[in-house]
This record gives structure tokens, sequence and C-alpha cells, in this order.
């Protein structure tokens, strides 16, 4: 963490949101239909593979083995984790989508994504938060194996830093928010993660 990038004014925006979002997660189910309330500990369950084939195991298992394979094969790695979410007035939901990416510098990628749904209307930038909350939570799951193989973990933000458009009403909150937990941060136009993989299976 590098000094202070937000003052004592965006600590308490910051916590209002995050506040404000954790209340909204017992409307969350999972992407079966299932109605009953989305469970955290079960939060690295149900995952797929980036063509849609269920993991038959948990995320963390499987990302045990892939980077253990990865290093050895002596592969560069890096951990992209991204959400991104689109509102069907229709009805009346949010569907959320989180793409964990393997990265293998100079020799491609693959990545893994979870579907979720929240029940009711959210404003922009309660749903550009939750996107951010969402994305640290996985991120903080898998912290531990990611440095025990000395990976670091990226989380993708789907918020332009650029003030002339409306997501940066959340960039400084969330900066400070995924900076605060010690992850890297990226935004658009390099938050792939989010931008690319996770909007692809919205």
């Amino acid at each position: 963490m590098k000094g202070n990038y937000f003052s004592t004014k965006g600590v308490r925006k910051v916590n209002y949101c995050i506040a404000f979002c954790f209340a909204s997660f017992p409307d969350c189910q999972e992407n079966t239909g299932n109605p009953r309330a989305f469970s955290w500990e079960a939060w690295l369950e149900g995952w797929k593979r980036y063509d849609g084939y269920p993991l038959h195991r948990s995320l963390l298992d499987e990302l045990k083995n892939a980077l253990a394979q990865e290093r050895i094969a002596g592969y560069d790695l890096r951990l992209w984790i991204g959400t991104d979410s689109v509102y069907v007035s229709s009805q009346q939901t949010v569907h959320f989508v989180t793409s964990v990416v393997i990265v293998r510098r100079g020799a491609g990628a693959y990545s893994y994504w979870r579907r979720w749904h929240v029940p009711r209307p959210m404003s922009m930038q309660e749903r550009l938060f939750q996107e951010v909350i969402f994305s640290v939570e996985v991120g903080r799951r898998l912290r531990k194996v990611c440095e025990q193989w000395q990976i670091p973990i990226e989380i993708h933000v789907d918020v332009n830093p650029n003030p002339f458009y409306p997501s940066f009403r959340v960039y400084a909150q969330a900066k400070g928010y995924v900076q605060s937990l010690g992850f890297t941060c990226r935004f658009k136009p390099d938050a792939y993660a989010s931008t690319f993989c996770a909007h692809r299976h919205l």
C-alpha cells in the first residue's frame, strides 16, 4: 500500500457503501434458480470453465492443482479477478458474473466463471460497488494459494477513471476499498477480467 490514497471523508464513503451493499446479500440467489439465500460458505462452489463446462470440485481445489502444474511447467503467472453485471428490467433482476483468469505471461490465459442473480433493482453506484465486493471476496479466498506460489492477484474493476463517464462516481471508493485490502487494482481500459471475460457470460 502506497501512502494515503484517500481522505477521511473517502473512508466514510467507502464504509457506507460497503454496509449498503452487504445489506443486499441475503437477496442473492444462485444461478440454479434455487430461492435459498446465497451462501458465502459455498462461495467457491458452482464454478464453470470458460466453455461452460462445470467444475466437479471447488474453485479453490481446481486452482491449487492448476497453479501447481503451471508453476512446475515454468510459466510466469498472474491471477486476474473481475465482475460485470447487467440489470434486466423485465425481470426486475440484476445478473452478476465473476471471472477468474489465470494468465501465463507470453503464453495465453484461461478462465473460470460463476453467475448469480439479485432479484431487485439496484442503483448504478450500488451495482458497480457490489461488483467490486464480489471480486474482492473471491480474491480473499484465493489469496493464500496464490501467495504459496508467489502469484500476484489483480482485481479488475469495471469502472472508468475518466470523469467524463458516469461510472467515475465510484472510482475513488472502489480504488480505496481494493487497495486497502492489499490487492492491485486495474480499471478500464485495462480491466480485462471484468470488461471482457465476465461480460461474455452475462
